[in-house]
């Protein structure tokens, strides 16, 4: 089910940004529902996305308790997001997302949080470390 309000083009959605999109369910014990997500894709891929996609980490209320977090847990405060929860990045859930299922822009986080995310998930597919 696309969003009856408006249809965004990947143009409208940019890099950092926090949406509430339409997620597929992954198999038939989950339902499909709108989950808040961060947008990793690059802009520049977005206006040029062959697939018509763009890739987003869904986020989630249920943070762990301070003293069982690790290293790789990014957690993104109300406060720095202009959401109205704590949230945390569930990175190793990217997913492509069309246009078609955002459905609102919700809030924005840092690109140092972006910079952190893409990292992780360059650890995850096991790309190696960019010289400097």
């Amino acid at each position: 089910m696309s969003n009856p309000l408006k249809a965004f083009k990947l143009d409208d959605i940019k890099r950092g940004e926090i949406w509430q999109a339409r997620l597929n369910a992954i198999d038939e014990s989950e339902t499909s529902q709108i989950t808040p997500c961060v947008v990793l894709q690059i802009d520049e891929m977005n206006r040029s996305s062959v697939l018509g996609e763009t890739l987003v980490v869904p986020l989630s209320r249920k943070i762990p308790a301070r003293d069982d977090r690790t290293v790789y847990d990014v957690v993104l405060l109300s406060i720095e997001t202009g959401l109205p929860h704590d949230m945390i990045a569930l990175w190793p859930l990217l997913s492509p997302v069309h246009p078609s299922r955002f459905l609102k822009r919700t809030g924005q986080i840092h690109f140092e949080k972006v910079d952190r995310l893409a990292e992780l998930i360059s650890q995850l597919v096991g790309a190696p470390k960019p010289e400097v």
